[in-house]
């Protein structure tokens, strides 16, 4: 909005915040939000932050050429070399075959009427700055719908969606365990012998270092290592942010929380819950963005605004905000690294307190 003097006024969360915009066809960025997008993302998300390979996207598709093929090498002898193995012209050493993952957009928009917002201030805000308010719900709505789609987001659902983590792990390596029988599998135990199997490969040289999973799975490792040396608080996760860790054999896994993690309910009352552990190498998780045009260089959610619309050539004012990001979560060497354990557990597991 436009002061009598021409210059623009915009209403931020905190009336002590002066905004900074510049105009691109009719366009405003809103860089006095971004430390308010910084805290909602500290609230709302986990494993954003903790991604810290991010980085511009070459192409639309994201691809990677993998080289799953080595030369053939060894030992020979120091003076002839006569029993050096040659590698042949049928070595090939690349892979082709990564179909790729497309940047996406995300966000929201919400919009109020030039007039609404004018008689709202003109009566001095009765009710407060409700575009603030509305703003703020928008922010926190596109950083959980961010966080939301890096494990759950599914192409095959909604075309518009980047596939996550769960869409990514290979199918060979989605594991089972099963806690109805008796005796019941460990879950600490089948955790660390993924770990294991995944550390042991010496020619893809994978590695764990972070397990995701819901509250109830927390609890269950929790009741099973109850006073146990394998368990211990890890903190630094994030500021004010601790969570529980396993030992292993690549030392201590923190294992991670996450509300957008939801476990799987039997169809009906007798049949059994399934609880879901992500075990991830967080040094093969990528997410491959583009700058907003106009905005800043960052990949997080940021704001913009419209402030003329145009409709069946008849111009009128109405303000808008958007909330813009585009990018996508790529997984490095096609996810070998990443495995799923599927806990089958018995019946209203999930339900019971």
């Amino acid at each position: 909005m436009r002061n009598q003097d021409g210059t623009l006024e915009y209403t931020g969360f905190d009336s002590r915040i002066q905004a900074e915009a510049q105009e691109l066809d009719g366009f405003v960025v809103r860089d006095d939000f971004m430390p308010y997008i910084q805290e909602y993302i500290r609230k709302n998300t986990v494993f954003w932050p903790l991604i810290q390979n991010k980085e511009p996207a070459e192409a639309d598709l994201v691809r990677e050429v993998q080289e799953d093929q080595d030369p053939v090498t060894g030992y020979f002898g120091k003076n002839d070399m006569n029993s050096l193995t040659e590698t042949g012209t049928s070595y090939t050493p690349l892979d082709l075959t990564d179909p790729g993952q497309s940047v996406k957009a995300g966000g929201g928009l919400i919009e109020i009427s030039h007039y609404s917002r004018s008689l709202h201030n003109q009566q001095g805000r009765p009710y407060g700055d409700q575009l603030s308010r509305k703003t703020a719900k928008l922010i926190s709505s596109s950083t959980k719908s961010l966080e939301r789609g890096l494990f759950k987001g599914d192409v095959s659902t909604n075309p518009l969606e980047f596939n996550g983590l769960d869409k990514q792990i290979p199918s060979a390596n989605i594991l089972d365990a099963d806690i109805t029988t008796n005796p019941p599998d460990i879950i600490n135990k089948k955790l660390r012998s993924i770990v294991r199997y995944a550390i042991n490969d010496d020619e893809r040289l994978r590695n764990i270092t972070h397990i995701f999973t819901s509250g109830l799975g927390v609890e269950l490792i929790e009741d099973e290592l109850y006073d146990k040396l394998t368990y211990r608080n890890l903190n630094e996760i994030r500021p004010n942010f601790s969570v529980p860790a396993i030992n292993s054999q690549n030392g201590q896994i923190p294992i991670i929380p996450s509300p957008y993690l939801n476990d799987v309910k039997g169809a009906t009352n007798a049949d059994p819950d399934y609880i879901e552990y992500y075990l991830i190498n967080l040094d093969h998780v990528f997410w491959r963005g583009v700058y907003p045009f106009g905005g800043a260089r960052t990949f997080d959610p940021q704001i913009f605004e419209v402030s003329s619309y145009t409709d069946a050539g008849m111009t009128y004012l109405v303000e808008k905000r958007l909330c813009l990001f585009y990018g996508t979560l790529f997984l490095g060497n096609q996810g070998f690294s990443f495995f799923k354990l599927r806990v089958k557990a018995p019946p209203q597991t999930i339900d019971s307190i």
